[in-house]
């Protein structure tokens, strides 16, 4: 609850007071995975990271081992440390295949990989996201569209955006998108191939002010 709450001084003191009074009870890797996380949610990244990998060596066949891997790639990345969390996060990749984190780690290793400036890869990554993980593949969907006008691949970029507006539902962002696909085509010279699709976004879209493209 504190945690929740934000309380990140008073949680770790609990945390702590718990593994030091129970260190072989059931939750003491629990405790020490949120203890060092309450660091994290403080950006005190250091701390956070020095306290996750202390844990690896008791946490090996733990139930808590992936998550505790996957930690200490989400905090190399948010060190800044792209070398070393496109590593972490690859191995977890091979290590954990279909845990419950795997979209997650799909979509940072992506951004790990822009940041780094690989550009390929990060398309490479970002397309394995499932359809399925709909928060995690909104925004997989939106950053392949990034690099793909980052790289002046319109037409692709405007069926990337096309193929996305047409999933079912509709998706989440489907206004956006469509403007993309009317931009890119704009931008290929193609004007009265947009026009339409805008027209047809703001029909939909326009009084919809979540929808703000």
């Amino acid at each position: 609850v504190r945690t929740v709450q934000e309380h990140f001084a008073e949680a770790r003191s609990d945390f702590g007071d718990c593994r030091d009074r129970y260190p072989e009870g059931p939750l003491s890797l629990n405790c020490g995975l949120w203890h060092g996380l309450t660091w994290f949610f403080e950006r005190d990244y250091d701390q956070a990271l020095i306290e996750l990998e202390s844990l690896v060596p008791s946490a090996r066949g733990h139930t808590l081992y992936p998550e505790i891997i996957y930690r200490i790639a989400s905090t190399r990345y948010a060190q800044r440390d792209l070398d070393r969390a496109e590593k972490d996060l690859a191995g977890f990749l091979q290590e954990f295949p279909n845990h419950g984190r795997e979209a997650e780690a799909l979509v940072l290793l992506g951004d790990t990989l822009m940041g780094s400036g690989d550009l390929d890869r990060a398309l490479e990554a970002f397309r394995k996201v499932p359809e399925e993980m709909v928060t995690q593949s909104t925004y997989a969907a939106f950053q392949i569209g990034k690099i793909l006008k980052a790289q002046e691949s319109y037409e692709e970029m405007s069926d990337h955006y096309e193929a996305y507006a047409s999933r079912p539902g509709p998706p989440p962002r489907v206004s956006e998108a469509l403007y993309w696909v009317g931009w890119a085509e704009d931008r290929m010279g193609r004007p009265a191939s947009a026009e339409p699709i805008f027209l047809d976004a703001l029909a939909r879209f326009g009084n919809d002010p979540e929808a703000t493209e």
